[in-house]
């Protein structure tokens, strides 16, 4: 019987509470500074215990790769620094969120893990109590002026403030 859609939406919920929650833990738990912006994604990665390796002549279509055994993530170092920043931290999300590896997965199981790891790098990278100030206090500042403050692309801060946004509503 297929979900309804206020099932997949409790789904969504429950997975956004998750990888939210476990963003949030690894934050205050490794990153020994206090949160500001922009989060410093590779020193966490380093204080988890990895180490970056940039990729130089990677496939196309290649973003990066983590490699948790070996404490590794490769990134494709032609891609533009917010998009290695948020492949960095999708990689390490894979790791921080304990997902089995993609050659043990269904098709509809990797697409499950990578949303979910996409919405964890988006807290890692962007966390809602760093985030909110900004949307929701007297003088909005713009999607443009925050993207630039995070260190990351317009569309992932605009997707990230959509999301907030929502839930205000919700």
């Amino acid at each position: 019987m297929p979900p309804t859609r206020m099932t997949r939406y409790k789904l969504q919920q429950d997975a956004r509470e998750k990888c939210g929650r476990a963003a949030r833990e690894v934050l205050h738990r490794f990153l020994t500074e206090e949160l500001a912006a922009p989060i410093d994604i590779e020193l966490l990665a380093t204080n988890l215990g990895f180490q970056i390796v940039p990729l130089r002549s990677p496939a196309d279509g290649f973003s990066g790769l983590v490699i948790p055994r070996h404490r590794l993530i490769g990134v494709n170092a032609n891609h533009h620094v917010h998009r290695q920043r948020f492949t960095i931290a999708h990689e390490l999300s894979h790791f921080i969120l304990r997902h089995i590896p993609e050659n043990d997965c269904t098709m509809r199981e990797i697409v499950i893990q990578d949303s979910e790891a996409d919405l964890c790098a988006s807290e890692l990278l962007m966390p809602r109590q760093l985030l909110e100030p900004y949307i929701s206090g007297p003088v909005r500042v713009s999607v443009k002026s925050l993207a630039k403050l995070f260190n990351v692309s317009e569309e992932a801060m605009a997707h990230k403030v959509r999301e907030i946004e929502k839930q205000f509503l919700d």
